[in-house]
């Protein structure tokens, strides 16, 4: 079978593939390799570790490296350029893109708010674990996210002013308007931080769910992950 290196990261794919799986730039008239090896990322790091996850960034930040698939799962280190494509739906991003703080603590610490919901927010705080990203989306996602984050900060605001006009007039009734809205705002604001969901977040490299699969069809599998 005929296969196709992309120019942009070197990676080898599919001579029927239009698009390189592992960065997304147009393959075009790319010279055909049937015989070519995947490449390996500079200083010797391969692309798919067979031994683990390379702690180093070194060699990382070349585009399409450093990425990899975990079944549905992206993992891609803090310093890797992620795909000019869609993470939603795997179109063509061209450019656009969503840049993000993420932060992850582990799961068990919501334990801590049975103890009181300030020490859990105190320890969450120190100990989290935080990613800046830059991630493709195409233009009706992002649109979609914008839109449901404004939405989300119109609710908020509209319930502030229910609960101002309710302390002013004593009135239960605005009160109870003021907190549905807030309740309504709270609920738009988690449906679009689904839009990125984190699995898990660590010093090195970043676990997120919720990816398009066919996105994650151009990455290469992890074959292990370092303990």
């Amino acid at each position: 079978m005929s296969s196709a290196t992309c120019k942009n990261c070197g990676f080898v794919c599919p001579g029927t593939d239009g698009f390189c799986r592992r960065c997304g730039t147009p393959l075009g008239q790319q010279s055909q390799n049937p015989g070519a090896a995947p490449a390996q990322a500079s200083g010797g790091i391969p692309r798919v570790p067979e031994y683990g996850l390379p702690r180093s960034a070194a060699g990382l930040t070349a585009p399409g490296v450093g990425i990899w698939r975990q079944g549905s799962v992206l993992v891609f280190h803090k310093s890797a350029v992620l795909p000019d494509r869609c993470i939603k739906c795997n179109a063509p991003a061209l450019g656009t893109r969503v840049d993000k703080t993420l932060y992850w603590h582990h799961p068990a610490l919501a334990l801590l708010i049975l103890a009181g919901l300030l020490i859990y927010a105190i320890v969450a705080i120190v100990v989290r674990k935080s990613a800046k990203v830059s991630l493709g989306f195409c233009e009706l996602h992002k649109s979609r996210r914008t839109k449901m984050l404004i939405a989300g900060w119109l609710l908020f605001a509209t319930a502030l002013a229910a609960f101002i006009v309710a302390l002013g007039e004593e009135s239960g009734g605005a009160a109870l308007g003021g907190v549905a809205l807030l309740l309504a705002a709270v609920v738009v604001f988690l449906l679009a931080a689904r839009f990125i969901q984190v699995k898990k977040i660590d010093d090195h490299y970043v676990w997120l769910k919720g990816v398009d699969p066919a996105y994650l069809d151009q990455i290469p599998p992890l074959t292990a992950i370092y303990k």
